[in-house]
């Protein structure tokens, strides 16, 4: 029957052992192709499931984390730059927009890094936030930096614009308060001077 051999010149069969099959009326086992695997007592070989490996020795076996196993595999393939694969994956998860997988054989994706943004599925590199933008960590993409603070070149914070200074939307850096004009702590445009008062001199906090 199958599932069992009866050797040449045998009077019993015996149950086919694990990593063959034997159809009926078998001889001999036959060894379960790379692929495939056969538990003790298998007529006929089991193509080996997504999520599971099935070497040649015979087997499944659990796909390990930075691998993926998309069916009838025999060797867990490498999970690749811009993408991660948990314990079990049958395929490659892209990096998701926020996240970063730089190198392979990645089980978890890495959150982008304060200062920098990750745009889209499958980042392999950090981009760094360009000056007059903030980025927060787990950024998707730059977000301008508002009135009255500046974010120089790789912000991950915005930062208040000094006194004597002003800093419009989206600056890089202060810009110093004019002649004519005063500048108290975290404005985005100066303030003339007043009627009575003067300022004579670049960078006034306050009229003289």
């Amino acid at each position: 029957s199958g599932g069992y051999v009866c050797p040449a010149g045998s009077g019993s069969e015996s149950i086919c052992r694990a990593g063959f099959y034997c159809p009926v009326n078998s001889s001999v086992e036959v060894p379960c192709d790379a692929g495939y695997y056969c538990p003790t007592g298998s007529e006929m070989q089991l193509s080996c499931p997504p999520s599971y490996y099935c070497p040649p020795s015979g087997g499944s076996f659990l796909c390990p984390g930075g691998y993926w196993c998309p069916g009838s595999t025999f060797i867990p393939n490498p999970c690749t730059a811009g993408s991660h694969c948990f314990n079990g994956s049958a395929y490659q998860t892209p990096c998701a927009p926020g996240q970063w997988c730089p190198t392979g054989l990645m089980l978890t994706p890495l959150n982008c890094d304060g200062g920098y943004y990750c745009p889209g599925n499958g980042t392999i590199n950090e981009k760094p936030c360009d000056g007059g933008f903030v980025c927060p960590p787990g950024s998707f993409q730059q977000t301008p930096c508002s009135a009255s603070n500046y974010c120089p070149f790789k912000s991950q914070f915005q930062t208040s614009c000094p006194a004597g200074s002003f800093c419009p939307f989206m600056s890089p850096a202060p810009l110093t308060c004019p002649p004519g004009f005063y500048c108290p702590f975290s404005i985005a445009s100066p303030f003339p001077c007043e009627i009575g008062y003067y300022c004579p001199t670049p960078g006034l906090s306050n009229h003289l």
